[in-house]
């Protein structure tokens, strides 16, 4: 089998193209309407994550010139340091032919040698990756489903629900100027709703979505968050309406939003419901242990 290491840095547009095309042919093959990666939006997320640092490892399956597959290695670096992140695709007409095992024998190989113990992996309920990710010792218990929710905008957090061993990320302001300026580096605008309590002066609650400049028909809501204190008064719902009208009137090529919920987190989900979201498919999280 030719596969290939390769230096995320060092991946051109050429690549990162073909790359985005294996997902597209995934997503269409499980016909799943979640968007995929462009090639450019796939070459700045290879080079810069979400906090400026490229993926830790991407090796490519088959030939450079037409890939069969591609896996990458991220490896947390701020919190959860026993934890790596596992993520690959295999192009639906080579499957079953041992890329995907030898793939993820070369990702664990890693995983091993930084000396993490904790692997978590990711796929789309209803597919392939259900199954080879349970047969090679995957569970998916403790690990909530993420239903993806659509908002058509032309008609219409810590203390969130979390997969069973995560630790909760802790945000300062560095990290927060990272992950913006990654998002500039990825050409990802972001636009910000926040809410202020009047009589302190503290901030109550904030909404945050991007829009990929590379594909913008699709923007993507990054997070709705409410301080504890202010909750039970529809104030997630009148940041995410607010944020709503402005990218409509701003940006009218935007058709809609995309917004991801942990499938037990029922106030959010009321909230998504209540502005007239539809379900578009659901991802399911795995883990093993090394």
């Amino acid at each position: 089998m030719q596969i290939s290491r390769l230096d995320p840095a060092e991946v051109d547009l050429d690549l990162a193209d073909r790359l985005a095309a294996l997902d597209r042919a995934s997503l269409t093959d499980a016909g799943l309407e979640v968007p995929p990666p462009t090639g450019p939006s796939k070459l700045t997320w290879l080079r810069h994550g979400n906090t400026g640092r490229p993926v830790d490892a991407l090796w490519v399956a088959g030939p450079l010139e037409a890939p069969l597959g591609w896996a990458v290695v991220e490896l947390p670096f701020l919190d959860n340091l026993s934890t790596a992140l596992v993520r690959a695709t295999v192009d639906p007409e080579h499957r079953r032919a041992g890329w995907g095992s030898r793939l993820l024998e070369l990702q664990l190989g890693l995983v091993r040698e930084r000396g993490r113990t904790n692997v978590r992996a990711w796929t789309w309920a209803g597919t392939d990756g259900v199954g080879f990710l349970a047969a090679r010792g995957f569970s998916d218990a403790g690990q909530l489903p993420m239903a993806v929710r659509r908002l058509d905008l032309h008609e219409a957090i810590n203390d969130a629900p979390a997969d069973e061993g995560v630790e909760p990320d802790v945000w300062d302001a560095d990290r927060v100027r990272a992950y913006d300026a990654s998002m500039v580096d990825r050409r990802q605008t972001t636009y910000r709703v926040l809410a202020r309590h009047r009589p302190t002066g503290e901030w109550a609650g904030m909404s945050l979505l991007c829009v990929d400049e590379f594909s913008p028909s699709i923007a993507h809501q990054e997070d709705t968050n409410v301080v504890r204190a202010h909750r039970g008064h529809r104030l997630g719902l009148a940041l995410k309406c607010e944020l709503a009208t402005w990218l409509r009137h701003e940006r009218p090529e935007v058709q809609a939003t995309d917004t991801w919920n942990a499938v037990d987190n029922h106030h959010m989900i009321a909230v998504n419901e209540r502005l007239g979201c539809r379900d578009i498919a659901t991802g399911l999280g795995y883990r093993r242990r090394l």
